[in-house]
């Protein structure tokens, strides 16, 4: 080696015992040359893969710019300066060593100027590993420079040594070159960006400032200037985005369903009997495919009755046997379907035991496995990160004690030791930094992709559940899963490399104390043996806890979800009570979980807090004590001291990372679940038919989910293409059902289903979204004038625009609440028929709208001469008139298909379609003996007349009862024809009407922003700016309790006070001269004083533990405290709050605030607010005891505290702005989710899918960028403050080394303090930032928790009498309304009177105010002038419920609650079942709830999702007979059934309601004919009031001219 390097490769001697640190030429050419260069080659592969794997999405390349010239006239020259140097050596006969040094710097430096152009080939901006190349070897070349200048080689040879400075300058040009981006790339890159979209700087910016965090500077300076907002952030990173993330996402998760299929396939064949697993089965065969779909669950077509084997499957099903309980209902047991094949049996016996999804004995996708797969290499690369700034961390200590030895033995000529210890200090500190900064960015960005990861497959997932799912998963649990259990994942990731190291560092810092005081540092061992399986057990205790929190937290979220929806029946039924408590039950249970979560967080606070101090003192005590000659000296002590100072926050972190774990663990496991979950099988309806024919089922049978018995039956039907296909049953026949299984929204247990082309879909209850009425009905399609004015008129909607405040550019609220029904489904309908669809599958679109305008609709739109005529059409209908006009007749009866064929055909015969007819006519001639005037209106119109006299002559021909035969059928007959001439009028008012209307076409044909501020109806979000005032601040610490925390906080200052005594005895005791003095080793004064210094230093242990215990058990008691008490307040008034606030607030928005931002408040906020406290007060002990010991560093600390000002005053506006408005994007997401999921049958049936999973993507990246912004800005701030604590702790080793009279217990404190800075001020940052953006979320509670209420519940002193209202009478004088403050009036001074007892019908055009007078009389709007008395008390002075508990109400929608039957029809209990059963007969549902399973405790599933809309609305009939109080409203309550619940209700109204005074809100005339009176209302005024005969005889009358056209005068 001497040989080759021409001398020594190292010498101690030389480099220590001098006067000036001097290394060997041969180190200086070996490794300090060829160090630079070794980091180069190993960078170079990864980055050229790197860039090559990249190439796709960046294929240009720039031109030469003056930066690239310059990079390459700089490597140019160096090389040429190498090769005169190389070419020296030579010639000299240098040592070995020089010469291959000086070539292994010319090869790298000619491999980085190819490099440089290579990256300009293929776009790159910035260069990492030429940058850290240059950086490096400018650093390393400064040992040669001074090494030439203390030799003074200018004096020898000035022309080498000027050559050498060259080439340092050279290197020192290249570092700044590549400081700086290349504009001409940032040009490029810019570019490609579409118009109106800002690029993420972070992608355009050099590696130094990537380092440094420098790009976000800019940001900083406008926050600074006037504050952020919303448009000057820029987009995400592409890094980041949703769209890149879920594509790969989805492609792992295919690829991981494809993985666990092979396995299962592996798995030998399962029989199930009655729904166990016998003993000698361990899995099914095949309960996965490869088919399967992205996000599916892993399952084929099979449901859980029949397996498939070998691929096939045999399809013999029949019901085994019907069996009687001993109560005496019928209870049929279906033992479900058994197959031909004797190796394949199943039966059913215990139903949902079995379902398709049960994984017994099955591998199933594991989402773990999915996200390790796609982020692995991410968080490879931030562990090693991690690592590296631990083992800076750990040198500091080692530094230290290096420090203090030389100030104890300082030596005359070696002074530079303690100079380069501190610089030491400074560069290890500023490694650290960076290495910890870059670890904490990358461990948060990946936490932000997985939390978009995780939105966007549930989201996706959601689209694609079955029925069975939705049971299982209801809106508000999958909210859940999107807010709450997404956000603990994000913040585990974000987490989780801040405790992945603490092993490591565990050892290391054991080794380290173990080399001081030898089988000492096994004392502090044993204590962590004791301590750290206490935590663990805390932490599988915590699970459990966090197991049951979140299932209570899911339930408040599901229940108070459902409430928002329901929130008017809520309030028109006076419910409010008996819900608020239903939901203060489950939060209960909820805080509950919190509060034992709590009493686990004080003991793991007292375990991680006192772990570092007790293995300090078990170190000490078991060193001292060990041997009665060891003392701690100062170098020992502190160094051992801080490196367990350095295990405080590691451990304390630790202790976070175990309650993260425990949630993230809990909500992996849910989410994991979630997307394991039944799909619908898109592969049920195939595309492919036979030409000529658009749909064609064969053999089908259908059930709506797995466990229950099939709803349709031997399914066989064939639509031609092209033709108009009815079909009709009664109720519960399954005509819905048949649309739904066309859509592959039912399973398909056996048979084919194929549908050709392109499908739009009306559904029964039409789904309206969020958006302008335009926007309905171009649904994601380019707006063509013509096309769609055409749509608009055929689909009656042309009156409706002209009356909306924008026009067609009017805001639609959340689920049409400012339509009625009638114009929600003609939207519906204007959206199917704009789609220009090939298949149009209509469920039932004309029952909702009036009779003229259906018979509009049908001849314009779906009829043979409509605007759809030649399309494909399937109409589910139960206007029998129209029965004759259309091509086929599909009928239904008990879900099986009797009948199929032509009117024609079907009438040949007393089949199942003329007895049908019979039933509609009879029970139609029935109701009308009801009363003398009242008859159906589209029997009075003359076109109708003659279809139905003929269908009756068919009928009449068909069948042989006498019910529907001879005079009667003649009288019905004749009651038809004195109408006819009333026809022509009729017409002509009908087409003066449709011209009227062209000349309002150009009110809506162009965009008027004018308009469309008019329109709007839903309020933005408010977006608060600037600093929070004070008292929100103030508001959670008094939610709280304000003495009970500054008792809390006394408590935790006096810890920390004796923490900082403890330090200082340690002092003393290091320094005590009786111990120091080592004549006294040994003696007894010598180990008396050790074990005196020992007792006290334990004495202040013990009172750390006592004040740390009464701090954490009374700061964790109080802060759930105001946890309960902020959500208690917020829904308190959430519940007060008026119906104004629900109209014109998002579903989302308020959710929004009911599941993450309560998350934060009860989970985050408690931590937050501890750990602010604790770092401050670590802070403030380190600032005092640096002051204390050395006040000279007051001069030092003053100037940095004043940056420190000016980078807090930029960084937290930014940091306190970005988060408000990620709260406030949040919303959005929800809203856009509850909304799809509500019509996502519709979606899926347009095929939209895509566009709304795209919007969804979306959302979510405008909502993470704000978040990005934020934590980008965290580790800025980050980069500012640790180079500040860099500085201090650089400055103080520097104050003592200069110090005249240096003492190593001195140096040792004040350093061991300064090094405490370097997390503790950063740690402080983070956590004051921390508390202002996430007290954001209390400021949005407490906005809440101040929505104006609505009028007291109760009046204590003008409480009605108990029987009030006694007669029924309602006056009204001069009311006047509007629905909020600076709107128009919708009531107009509106006087009359109404008799108690008597039937009123309130009649108008939309918008006349009908249901305006019925929210009026409910208080839901109050009145603004005059005033509504009822039996002569006027309803303003009483309270809410007093009011609304005595009048009744059935609503237009039927709004049921996830619940059992009885909990719908009752929810407080009032009524025995002798009553509830009483009220189900008189609604015609007895029979129907005696065959459900449970009867009135059936599950009625969300929003009532397991029972048709029309037995919804019996239900809500039901619930109104209960009540059967003096007063009912009835506000177009039958406007979205079919006639046969219509006239079911109509009977029992009149029937159960005879003596109780009725106000209803007509939809079909002829419902109220027989009525005492007419009240005709006209924009917000009386125009009409009297009886309908007098209003007849009236020529003028408003009334009259209503009925004629509506054809019943």
């Amino acid at each position: 080696m001497d040989n080759f390097c021409g001398g020594a490769f190292w010498n101690t001697t030389l480099l220590l015992e001098n006067t000036w640190p001097q290394l060997t030429p041969c180190f200086v050419d070996l490794v300090v040359t060829c160090a630079p260069c070794l980091m180069f080659w190993l960078a170079i592969p990864c980055h050229v893969y790197k860039e090559e794997s990249s190439r796709v999405d960046r294929q240009f390349s720039y031109p030469v710019s003056r930066l690239n010239v310059a990079k390459l006239a700089c490597c140019c020259l160096l090389c040429v300066l190498v090769v005169l140097q190389l070419l020296e050596h030579v010639f000299t006969a240098t040592s070995p060593a020089a010469i291959v040094g000086d070539s292994v710097l010319l090869l790298t430096l000619v491999a980085a100027t190819l490099m440089t152009q290579y990256e300009r080939s293929r776009g790159v901006i910035t260069s990492s590993p030429l940058f850290v190349f240059w950086l490096l070897k400018t650093g390393c070349d400064v040992i040669p420079l001074y090494t030439k200048v203390m030799l003074k080689d200018y004096e020898r040879d000035a022309g080498k040594f000027a050559e050498f400075v060259l080439g340092y300058l050279v290197t020192l040009t290249m570092v700044l070159l590549y400081a700086f981006a290349d504009p001409v790339a940032v040009f490029f890159t810019n570019k490609l960006h579409p118009a109106g979209e800002r690029g993420c700087p972070e992608t355009t910016t050099s590696f130094l400032n990537q380092l440094t965090f420098a790009w976000l500077t800019k940001l900083m300076v406008l926050a600074y200037q006037r504050g952020v907002e919303m448009a000057d952030m820029w987009d995400l990173n592409p890094r980041d985005q949703s769209v890149n993330l879920v594509r790969v996402f989805e492609r792992i998760w295919g690829q991981e369903q494809q993985r666990c299929s092979r396995i299962n396939k592996e798995q030998p064949n399962v029989h199930y009997i009655n729904g166990h697993l016998p003993k000698h089965s361990h899995s099914s065969n095949d309960l996965t495919d490869e088919r399967t779909p992205i996000l599916g669950n892993g399952h084929p077509k099979t449901n859980y009755i029949l397996t498939q084997q070998n691929g096939t499957s045999n399809s013999a099903f029949r019901k085994k046997r019907s069996m009687t309980r001993s109560s005496g209902s019928e209870e049929t047991l279906y033992e479900s379907y058994e197959t031909e094949r004797e190796d394949v049996l199943f039966h059913q016996g215990e139903g949902p035991k079995m379902t398709q999804n049960m994984q017994i004995g099955n591998t199933r996708p594991s989402l773990v496995r999915v996200l390790f797969r796609q982020f692995g290499g991410t968080m490879a690369v931030c562990l090693a990160q991690r690592l590296m700034a631990d083992v800076f961390l750990i040198l500091n200590p080692l530094i230290l004690g290096q420090l203090i030895s030389h100030l104890n033995t300082r030596q005359e000529g070696r002074e530079w030791h303690g100079y380069v210890l501190a610089a030491a200090l400074l560069l290890f500190g500023t490694c650290r930094t960076v290495f910890q900064a870059l670890a904490i960015y990358r461990a948060y960005y990946v936490g932000l992709q997985i939390k978009s990861v995780v939105i966007g497959a549930v989201f996706n997932k959601a689209l694609r559940i079955n029925n069975e799912a939705k049971k299982k998963a209801t809106s508000g649990e999958i909210v859940s899963l999107m807010s709450v259990d997404a956000q603990r994942l994000q913040e585990f990731i974000s987490r989780i490399f801040f405790g992945i190291t603490i092993p490591l560092v565990l050892i290391s810092v054991i080794a380290i104390v173990y080399s001081y005081v030898a089988d000492a540092a096994f004392a502090g061992v044993v204590v962590l043996v004791v301590l750290i399986p206490l935590t663990g057990l805390a932490g599988a205790c915590q699970k459990l806890v966090q197991e049951k929190l979140l299932f209570f937290k899911d339930l408040r979220i599901k229940t108070f979800n459902e409430i928002l929806n329901g929130i008017k029946v809520l309030k028109l039924y006076a419910w409010e009570e008996s819900f608020e408590r239903r939901v203060a039950e489950v939060r209960g249970q909820e805080v509950r979980c919190l509060m034992k979560v709590a009493m686990l967080y004080v003991l793991l606070g007292l375990c991680f807090n006192m772990m570092a101090f007790l293995m300090t003192l078990a170190t000490y005590g078991w060193y001292v004590l060990s041997h009665s000659d060891h003392f701690l000296d100062p170098s020992a002590a502190f160094v051992i001291m801080s490196l367990l100072n350095v295990l405080t926050p590691t451990l304390d972190s630790f202790g976070m990372l175990i309650s993260f774990f425990v949630q993230a663990k809990v909500s992996v496991r849910r989410i994991n679940d979630f997307l394991c979950s039944p799909e619908l099988d898109f592969d049920a309806v195939s595309h492919v038919t036979k030409p000529g024919e658009a749909i064609r089922v064969e053999k089908a049978t259908f059930a709506w989910d797995d466990t229950q018995y099939p709803i349709l039956k031997n399914i066989s039907v064939t639509v031609p293409t092209g033709r108009l296909v009815a079909v009709v049953g009664p109720v519960g026949a399954g005509k819905s059902s048949l649309i739904s299984s066309f859509l592959g929204e039912m399973v398909t247990l056996r048979g084919h289903v194929a549908l050709k082309g392109s499908v739009a879909y009306v559904a029964q209850q039409a789904w309206i979204q969020n958006a302008t009425v335009r926007d309905n009905v171009l649904f994601g399609q380019a707006y063509q004038r013509e096309r769609y004015n055409a749509v608009v008129k055929a689909c009656q909607l042309e009156r409706d625009l002209s009356i909306l405040p924008a026009g067609d550019m009017t805001e639609i609220g959340e689920k049409g609440t400012n339509l009625s029904g009638g114009q929600k489904q003609r939207v519906s309908l204007a959206r199917a028929v704009y789609s220009d669809s090939d298949v149009y599958l209509m469920d039932d679109p004309l029952s909702a709208v009036d009779s003229h305008v259906g018979k509009a609709i049908f001849s314009d739109v779906v009829g043979p001469r409509g605007i759809l005529k030649g399309k494909t059409r399937v109409l589910v209908t139960h206007g029998v008139h129209w029965l004759p006009l259309v091509d086929e007749i599909v009928v239904l009866r008990q879900g099986q298909i009797t009948e199929v064929g032509s009117y024609t055909q079907l009438m040949r015969h007393n089949g199942d379609f003329a007895q049908f007819l019979k039933t509609y006519f009879t029970q139609d001639h029935n109701n009308d003996g009801e009363g003398e005037d009242e008859e159906d209106e589209e029997l009075t119109d003359p076109e109708v007349v003659e279809m139905r006299r003929q269908i009756l002559a068919d009928v009449e021909s068909a069948t042989t009862d006498a019910a529907t035969s001879g005079d009667d059928m003649q009288i019905r007959i004749r009651g038809f024809l004195p109408r006819r001439k009333k026809r022509k009028d009729r017409d002509r008012r009908h087409q003066a009407e449709r011209h009227k209307g062209k000349g309002r076409q150009s009110a809506y044909d162009e965009v008027d922003p004018v308009m469309e501020d008019r329109g709007k109806l839903i309020l933005s979000e408010t977006l608060v700016k600037g600093r929070m005032p004070f008292h929100v601040y103030l508001h959670y610490p008094r939610a709280a309790g304000l003495v009970s925390l500054l008792v809390a906080a006394l408590c935790f200052a006096s810890f920390r006070a004796a923490s900082v005594g403890a330090n200082f005895w340690l002092r003393q005791w290091t320094g005590d001269p009786v111990l120091t003095n080592q004549s006294t080793w040994g003696s007894e004064v010598f180990v008396n004083t050790n074990e005196y210094y020992l007792t006290v230093y334990g004495i202040f242990g013990v009172l750390q533990v006592v004040l740390l215990l009464a701090y954490n058990a009374l700061y964790w008691v109080r802060t759930i405290q105001a946890s309960s008490r902020l959500h208690d307040r917020m829904i308190r008034k959430l519940f007060r709050a008026p119906m104004a606030f629900f109209d014109t607030t998002p579903i989302g928005r308020i959710m929004n605030r009911v599941s993450t931002d309560m998350e934060i408040v009860d989970n985050l906020m408690p931590i937050i607010f501890r750990d602010l406290v604790s770092t401050f007060t670590v802070l403030l002990a380190s600032v005092v005891v640096l002051v204390v010991v050395s006040p000279t560093s007051i001069v030092v600390l003053l100037p940095l505290a004043v940056f420190c000002y000016f980078s807090l005053a930029s960084y937290v506006p930014m940091s306190r702005q970005c988060r408000r408005m990620e709260a406030v994007t949040r919303s959005p997401i929800f809203a856009h989710f509850s909304e799809t999921i509500t019509g996502a049958a519709t979606i899926r049936a347009y095929r939209a899918t895509q566009r709304f999973v795209q919007e969804s993507k979306i959302r979510v990246d405008d909502n993470q960028k704000f978040y990005f912004a934020w934590m980008a800005g965290l580790r800025w701030i980050q980069m500012s403050l640790d180079g500040v604590t860099n500085v201090v702790i650089f400055m103080a080793a520097i104050l003592e080394i200069v110090s005249p009279n240096p003492s190593g217990g001195a140096a040792g404190l004040s350093v061991s303090y300064a090094l405490q800075l370097t997390y503790t001020l950063n740690y402080l940052v983070r956590q004051v930032t921390d508390f202002e953006t996430n007290v954001v979320s209390v400021e949005r509670l407490k906005e809440y928790s101040e929505v104006p209420s609505e009028a007291s519940w109760v009046n204590e002193q003008k409480r009605p009498a108990p029987d009030w209202p006694a007669r029924g009478g309602v006056e009204l004088r001069g009311f006047q309304t509007r629905y909020r403050p600076g709107l128009e009036l919708v009531l107009k001074g509106v006087s009359c009177q109404i008799k108690g007892g008597e039937k009123i019908g309130i009649v108008g055009r939309t918008g006349a105010g009908k249901s305006s007078l019925s929210l009026a009389l409910f208080r839901l709007i109050e009145a603004t002038g005059g005033a509504i008395l009822v039996d002569g008390i006027n309803i303003a002075d009483m309270g809410l419920h007093d009011l609304r508990a005595r009048l009744t109400i059935l609503p237009q929608d039927p709004v049921l609650f996830s619940g059992s039957l009885r909990f719908n029809l009752d929810p407080f209990g009032q009524y025995d079942d002798v009553a509830l059963w009483r009220a189900l007969q008189q609604a015609y549902l007895h029979e129907f709830v005696q065959g459900l399973p449970g009867d009135l405790s059936y599950e009625c599933g969300e929003g009532g999702l397991n029972l048709s809309v029309g037995q919804r609305q019996l239900v809500c009939l039901a619930r109104t007979l209960l009540r059967k109080t003096r007063i009912l409203v009835l506000d177009e309550a039958t406007a979205a059934v079919d006639m046969e619940t219509d006239a079911l209700i109509q009977a029992t109204v009149r029937h159960a309601f005879s003596t109780c005074t009725i106000l209803t809100i007509a939809h079909r005339l002829n419902t109220i004919m027989d009525y005492d009176r007419i009240l005709v209302m006209d924009s917000g005024t009386v125009r009409e009031f009297d009886t309908p005969a007098n209003l007849l005889t009236k020529p003028n009358s408003a009334f009259a001219a209503m009925l004629r056209d509506a054809g019943l005068a």
